[in-house]
């Protein structure tokens, strides 16, 4: 199967699901985007159950390369969700490698920054997590931190046990949705990046930081991002972070 043949198969079996006009119909439909290991895409299944537990219908996007693609697949979901995985290319922020821990999936920051282009345009929500935060980001024109331990000395964001359980303290702002829906000015998530948001875009504020100023969050007009795993912290029975995605969601409904 062809990329472009897939990418036309996925919208055609999509339009099922939603109308061309993009009005939602039943529940949300919330088009995820994929991961790329070895020749495969995909994700796991802590995206797909979050999803379904709040309310709404994953699918995983296809491959797309070039933006009209993406318009196409974008108009049949009613909402975007940036996924984690593979590091950012330091290039996309006017940046060379910095050392050996940096791993870049060129093809994937293609489609990401394609599927977040045209979810901006058509104003279709947006989630993004870990990876999926750190690339709406610099799409946006902000930088990353290309690896924290060599940049902010005696940091360290990537726990050592399963991430489905809560690990490090994290600060929430002021009339932040997540201060909002917790209730708290602090919040225990779980961690494994080595990457974070260094300068934030223009148009995007920081709703969270670590103890460190590491940011652990931020909104933007239409966006939720986070750098921890709510999806896998749910996918382990901790449904108390489930307010996240069903906030996500009632975002579609009000389209």
């Amino acid at each position: 199967m062809t990329k472009r043949f897939a990418t036309l198969f996925i919208a055609v079996l999509l339009s099922a699901v939603v109308p061309a006009n993009g009005k939602v119909t039943g529940k949300p439909v919330v088009g995820i985007s994929p991961s790329m290991i070895q020749g495969r895409f995909g994700t796991t299944d802590g995206y797909t159950t979050a999803i379904c537990k709040a309310g709404g219908i994953p699918v995983i996007l296809p491959l797309v390369t070039n933006e009209k693609d993406a318009e196409t697949v974008i108009a049949r979901v009613d909402a975007l969700l940036m996924t984690g995985g593979e590091d950012v290319n330091p290039a996309l922020y006017g940046e060379e490698v910095l050392n050996s821990t940096v791993g870049v999936n060129r093809l994937r920051d293609t489609m990401d920054i394609c599927l977040i282009r045209a979810a901006i345009k058509k104003h279709k929500p947006i989630m993004a997590i870990c990876r999926g935060e750190q690339i709406l980001n610099v799409a946006l024109g902000g930088t990353l931190y290309q690896d924290i331990p060599t940049q902010i000395p005696g940091s360290q964001h990537r726990q050592p046990d399963y991430i489905g359980e809560p690990y490090h303290m994290v600060g929430l702002e002021p009339g932040s949705i997540l201060r909002e829906l917790f209730g708290c000015d602090s919040l225990m998530v779980n961690s494994a990046h080595h990457q974070a948001v260094k300068d934030i875009a223009t148009g995007l504020h920081v709703t969270a930081r670590s103890a460190e100023g590491i940011v652990e969050a931020y909104e933007g007009k239409g966006i939720i991002a986070m750098q921890f795993h709510p999806e896998a912290l749910v996918y382990n029975g901790h449904n108390e972070y489930l307010c996240i995605f069903e906030h996500f969601l009632s975002k579609c409904r009000k389209q």
